[in-house]
This record gives structure tokens, C-alpha cells and sequence, in this order.
């Protein structure tokens, strides 16, 4: 590969600006993340491909001052113009101990890297980051097989620097018959000795370390004979005095006297071996059909959050916590959709436990578990469980209740996207579930229920009305006092009813609602202020009738308002009523005269039931001016 034009690498450390060296370990820390959900994420994965982009942005923002970017490896470090920029913890499989251990010397980027160059050497990296016993190749090999057309490299030949490889040349090997001479092979490269060297060519056979087979191309192929190979002596064996070539003294050891006393090697490709002695038995198999079938089935996710928490546990860098956390949302949500709720609850619990470990208020972790709990409460993880609505027979009522201890621990956030599973839930048991959740999280933020308010769906907004009439929360008296001129007559009746559920200070919010333009409703609030003598309904209606300016100007209206007022008041209500039966009866002359309000007052005083009431009343009915006569006449006979 055709190498860039970079420094020289620097033999001793210098020290970089520190404007720029923060710039290049900020790059390091993004490739290693990237590096890091390379490896957890397939590389189509958003977290994946987010990380890449990152890393793809601040390397790009680096070549644009200084083109190409080279980084040299040492064993433990990675550096730049001899500034360290990236310190290794001094462990296999980090990522400068993997380059150093296969040659990398330096590596360097160039302006116009894509994005699949990127991708491809972190796959080369991912896949050669550990040594493997019996390796297909190196780093340096799996790049130079890219071609990546903008990253350069250059390497060391670490093969001359490992330890002497053993010359097996130099080891003899001795012929069992004793009759051959000795004969040596170097292994290096050195010729076979020429064949005439033997005195038996039979001999040559006994140098094959197992019975040799007839060749079906030689028809004068040797017969088989027993081979018996010499260990290697001992260098202690060979200073003893006696005879060197003494066959009495020497007998067979190591490797040799093993194979006397076994006999013949076993091929199991022989054909007369028994071929029974390889079959599984009928219980075998079945063993290992369970074995294969518990393996294709194995989920894997518990096992995954129980090594992300402990991951999370001990990560020190905000960075990798935030990433931590991004890995366990989308493990989180993966769990949702295959109702693993029990998986999820348990994986919430400890993350708030480890939560409540930082006892420093100021740490940076809290905050970044708080954002974590947020994001899980958002709609792209929570539509998860709309599987529940499609498939309810598929929640026991015990499933139900870890559901409902998992969503307890979320961020009052997913109070909007709860909601929107209300409608059209049939299932009884999982809607109380929904409603128990959405109340217990709304009641410490209320204001996270106004966009389920604003639904065009009634039956929704119903039902969110009626969970704000059950929370304690003060700021969810304003948000129902608002429904109260909900275009819908039934939300405003379910409004009214949560208000009423309140207590104190119920009368004056439902007060206005006397004007509804529904009847029914204004017969509702009438009703509800004549139930019994009360000083704060004596004095709404006083002051509503003591106006006159009424919208909803209907006689009957007008007449049920004033005997609401006598029913509900006292003696304070009385100078009120006499004026307005009693004086002005002069009006009714002239055409100015209201006599639905006459007969309203003459009725309210009636249902007072005081003595000087009916002392008025009675001078109504000896009045001089008929209209006033009349308006006794008529509340007489409606109250009959």
C-alpha cells in the first residue's frame, strides 16, 4: 500500500498545546466509543451509527488543520507528536496493546475517510482485538486485504523479534532395529540423505510413525511394519561412561516405550474398527436434541442487563456512563416488547439503588440516570406496550402487577403516551392498571395531563378527568376548574362531579355553571345549592340575582334561581326579596314590569319560612297594584 507523506514518528515525549491536546483526546474518546457499540450493536444500530458519526465529525474537523492525522502506537499508549493521547489500562485485548502485538507502528488518517471506511477498519479492529489460539490473520493482514484507500499504516516484521525457533535438524533420530545407521533430518531445509545410505530399505518404513497402508496407485507398496520412534535423551545420559553404540545398555524410553506397550495406533478411519463404538445412544440423543433446543431458545437479555449494570457500576468517565445507559434503553425497551416485565422492573430497581449510592449532590452521574428515566418514559419505548391491548390474554393477573410496579418507577413523562392506550382498552383489568399509574405519577406533576385534556378523544379526556378528581396535588383543582367550559356537556358534568370530590371551595369554582347553556346542567348546580342553608351559596345567588344581567334570561331560569336562594338563605336574603316584590309595582302600568322576578321573590320568601317572610308575603297579597297581587297569586299556586 502506498504510504502518505507523515512526520517522522518522535523518539521522546513533547508536549502539544493544551487547546490541542484536548481536541485530540476528545477524538480518541469518541473513536473508542464508537469502537465500543461496534462491538455490543449491529452497525446499522442508530446507537451505532450515531457514535460513528461523531467520531466521523471530530476527525473530520482534526483534518481539516492538520491532514493527515498520524497516531503512533506503543505498547500501552497511543500518541501524536510524541503527546500521549490516549493512556491503555494495561490489558489484552486493549486497543494499543492489539497493534503493538501485531507490528502497528503507526497509523494515520486522510482527509475524504467515508463513512464505510471507518465502519470497516472498526470491524477489522473488533475482530482482531483479542489473540485467538489458532488466528486466520493479523490486524496488518486484515488491513492490507481492505485497501482502505485513505488510512495508512505502517508495520514492524514482529516474526524476527520473537524468541529463536528450535533447529529440529540437530536432533537425531535413531533406527529401532539397530542394524540402520543414524540418520538426521533437518526440518529447516536440509536434504533428505540420498537412499542408498540405508543397508535395509525396509528400514526407511520404520521411520513412519504409524502402520503405513498399501497405496492403491503402487501395487509393490511396503508392507506395513511397526514403527518405533526414539524419545530424545537426556543431555545428562549422554556424559555416562560405557559403550556409545552399547545395544545392551540402551533400552526404550519416553515416546518409544509408550508405543511398545500399546501396540499398534487405532486409526479411527481404519474400516475394520467397530462402528457402533461412535454411535449415540438413544438417550444421548435425546440429551442432545434438549441441548440444541434450550441453546436456539436461550434469551439472552437478563444476562445482558445484569452485565450492563455491573458495567454502569464501575465506569468513572461521564462519557461511557451516558453510553452505558443509552446500551440498557434500548435492552429496556427490547423487554417491553416481549413483556419481560419482571426482567425490567428488577433492571429499574437497581438503577435507582445505584442512584441512591452517590451521596454526593453535586456527582454527575444522578443527573445522567434522571435523563435516563426520562427517555425510557417517552412514547418511542413506552408504544412498546401496545402489544398488551392487542394480546391481553397474555397478562396473568401476577404479570399485571410487576407491569404495574414497573411503570411506577418512571418519569412523570410517560403520563402522555399511558394515556393514549386508555381508549379502546378492553381489557378491565390492564385499563385500572393504566389509570392507577397514570394517577400515582400525575399526582406529583399535574401539568403532565394537559395534552390528554386537549385529546379530541371524549371517552379519553373522560377518563383523565375523572383520575385528576382523585389527586391531591392543589395544582389539579386549576386543570379541572377548566374542563368545566369543555364543549362536551359530559366531560363538564364529569368535571363538576371531580370538582365536587374536592370539598371545600367547590361552590364559587361551579358557580359560573348556573349559566351553562345545558339544562341539565344548570338544574345540577341549582340543586346542588339548595340542599341545604349555606352562607356561601346565599351569597353567589344574592349577588347574581342583585345583577340582573343574566344570559340565560328564560323565566324559568330566572324564577328557579330565586327559590334556590330561599331555600339555601336566611334572614340576610330578605331585604333583597321584599324590594323586589314589594317595590316599583307601579312598572307593571307602564309595561316595564319583570313578573317572572315578582313571582321569583315571592317564592323565595315562601321557602325561607321565617315570620317576617311571611309577613311581606302577606302584604303582597293585599297590595293595591295587581301586578304584585298577581306574582303571590302564581308562586301560591306553583308551590302547591
Amino acid at each position: 500500500m502506498e504510504k502518505p507523506e507523515v512526520e517522522q514518528s518522535f523518539s521522546k515525549e513533547t508536549r502539544l498545546p493544551a487547546e490541542d491536546l484536548l481536541v485530540y483526546k476528545e477524538l480518541m474518546v469518541a473513536f473508542f466509543r464508537a469502537l465500543k457499540n461496534y462491538a455490543i450493536y449491529p452497525s446499522d444500530h442508530v446507537i451505532c451509527r450515531n457514535a460513528v458519526t461523531d467520531f466521523e465529525k471530530k476527525l473530520g474537523e482534526v483534518l481539516s488543520e492538520k491532514d493527515p492525522f498520524r497516531i503512533d502506537v506503543e505498547k500501552d499508549r497511543l500518541l501524536h507528536e510524541g503527546t500521549p493521547i490516549y493512556q491503555s489500562v494495561n490489558r489484552e485485548g486493549d486497543l494499543p496493546n492489539s497493534l503493538f502485538r501485531d507490528g502497528i507502528q503507526w497509523i494515520a488518517f486522510e482527509s475524504g475517510i467515508e463513512t464505510d471506511e471507518i465502519l470497516r477498519f472498526l470491524e477489522i479492529l473488533h475482530r482482531n482485538r483479542h489473540l485467538k489460539e489458532e488466528a486466520e490473520g493479523d490486524i496488518v493482514t486484515a488491513l492490507w486485504d481492505a485497501g482502505l484507500t485513505h488510512l495508512h499504516y505502517d508495520a514492524a516484521d514482529v516474526l524476527w523479534d520473537a524468541d529463536p525457533l528450535v533447529d529440529f535438524g540437530s536432533l537425531d533420530l535413531e533406527l529401532s532395529s539397530g542394524e540402520g545407521k543414524k540418520s538426521s533430518f533437518d526440518l529447516a531445509g536440509s536434504p533428505e540423505p540420498p537412499e542408498e545410505e540405508f543397508e535395509d530399505k525396509s528400514s526407511a518404513a520404520n521411520l513412519t510413525t504409524g502402520p503405513m497402508k498399501e497405496d492403491p496407485g503402487d501395487a509393490e507398496a511396503t508392507p506395513e511394519a511397526p514403527a518405533a520412534l526414539e524419545s530424545l535423551q537426556d543431555p545428562e545420559d549422554l556424559e555416562k561412561p560405557g559403550p556409545p553404540n552399547s545395544s545392551e545398555d540402551r533400552k526404550p524410553s519416553g515416546v518409544a516405550a509408550f508405543l511398545e506397550t500399546q501396540g499398534e495406533v487405532v486409526s479411527i478411519a481404519d474400516p475394520e474398527v467397530d462402528r457402533d463404538l461412535w454411535k449415540l445412544t438413544d438417550a444421548e440423543q435425546d440429551e442432545l436434541r434438549k441441548m440444541v433446543i434450550e441453546e436456539e431458545n436461550w434469551d439472552s437479555i437478563d444476562d445482558v442487563l445484569d452485565v450492563l449494570v455491573v458495567i454502569l457500576q464501575e465506569q468513572q468517565s461521564e462519557a461511557d456512563y451516558s453510553t452505558i445507559l443509552e446500551f440498557i434503553t434500548e435492552e429496556f425497551q427490547m423487554t417491553l416488547e416481549q413483556l419481560e416485565f419482571q426482567l425490567a422492573a428488577d433492571l429499574l430497581d437497581n438503577i435507582q439503588r445505584l442512584k441512591r449510592t452517590y451521596a454526593d449532590s453535586y456527582h454527575w452521574a444522578p443527573p445522567l440516570i434522571d435523563r435516563f428515566f426520562r427517555t425510557i418514559s417517552g412514547p418511542e419505548v413506552l408504544n412498546a406496550l401496545d402489544q398488551c391491548r392487542l394480546e391481553p390474554t397474555k397478562l396473568s393477573d401476577d404479570r399485571l402487577k410487576t407491569m404495574r410496579r414497573l411503570l411506577l418507577h418512571l418519569h412523570p413523562r410517560a403520563v402522555h403516551p399511558l394515556g393514549l392506550m386508555l381508549p379502546g382498552m378492553t381489557d378491565p383489568r390492564i385499563r385500572k392498571v393504566l389509570m392507577e399509574v397514570i394517577g400515582s405519577l400525575a399526582n406529583t406533576d399535574p401539568a403532565s395531563m394537559e395534552k390528554l385534556l386537549d385529546n379530541p378523544d371524549e371517552e379519553l379526556v373522560q377518563q383523565i378527568v375523572f383520575i385528576l378528581g382523585h389527586l391531591k396535588h392543589p395544582d389539579s383543582v386549576s386543570l379541572l376548574t377548566k374542563m368545566l367550559s369543555h364543549p362536551s356537556v359530559s366531560i363538564r358534568k364529569r368535571a363538576m362531579k371531580a370538582v365536587l370530590s374536592r370539598g371545600s371551595g367547590a361552590l364559587s369554582k361551579l358557580f359560573p355553571l348556573i349559566e351553562d347553556p345545558s339544562p341539565e346542567i344548570r338544574h345540577i348546580i341549582l340543586d346542588l345549592l339548595s340542599r341545604r342553608r349555606s352562607r356561601e351559596a346565599e351569597s353567589l345567588l344574592l349577588e347574581y340575582l342583585s345583577d340582573g344581567r343574566f344570559k340565560i334570561d328564560e323565566p324559568l331560569h330566572v324564577i328557579a334561581c330565586y327559590y334556590t336562594l330561599g331555600r339555601c338563605g336566611s334572614f340576610q336574603s330578605i331585604p333583597f326579596l321584599r324590594a323586589r316584590l314589594l317595590e316599583k309595582g307601579w312598572r307593571g302600568i307602564i309595561g316595564l314590569e319583570k313578573p317572572h322576578e315578582r313571582q321569583g321573590a315571592a317564592m323565595a320568601l315562601m321557602a325561607l319560612k321565617l315570620e317576617t317572610a311571611e309577613e311581606i308575603l302577606q302584604q303582597a297579597a293585599r297590595n293595591r297594584f295587581s301586578s304584585i297581587r298577581k306574582a303571590y297569586e302564581k308562586a301560591f299556586e306553583a308551590l302547591r
